[in-house]
């Protein structure tokens, strides 16, 4: 919410989610030919060198705020805060460049009993459970799979 503008928030989560899925899928795909090249545990060691680096790069790279980002040019950093929320709200249906600031709106807590009581909530739980279930179970197999499988 310090980083992404309100009217930019849904291409950032698709970019990340995507991000997140065409990792598993190059992964995947890389995975037999590192095996059959170097042995099964060269994926492990392959994969956990690259997020090791990744990791390194965050570290040097990653800000709290953007005011505390020593790479962001002034201009970005006004631009980001004119419009994310922080401590108001910013107005989603002015036009675009537009910031309408408003008062913050009083929250009074999530109505959990309406929320849970709708069925689009129980297909978007059930279709969430089911798609880490199937996830999880292929990466947590995949190292007895390399290892018993493809020796």
């Amino acid at each position: 919410s310090r980083w992404v503008p309100v009217r930019e928030r849904s291409r950032s989560l698709s970019l990340v989610y995507s991000g997140m899925f065409m990792g598993s899928m190059i992964g995947l795909t890389l995975s037999p030919q590192i095996i059959h090249t170097y042995g099964w545990p060269a994926v492990f060691y392959g994969f956990g060198s690259l997020g090791l680096v990744w990791l390194a790069f965050w570290v040097s790279r990653a800000a709290a705020n953007p005011a505390s980002d020593r790479l962001c040019t002034p201009e970005e950093r006004t631009y980001i805060e004119a419009n994310t929320l922080g401590n108001r709200s910013v107005d989603i249906h002015s036009a675009p460049g537009a910031v309408a600031v408003k008062a913050a709106p009083v929250t009074e807590g999530i109505p959990w009993k309406l929320l849970l009581s709708k069925k689009e909530v129980w297909a978007i739980i059930l279709c969430h459970f089911c798609h880490n279930w199937g996830t999880f179970i292929l990466l947590t197999w995949m190292p007895s799979y390399y290892s018993q499988v493809l020796g």
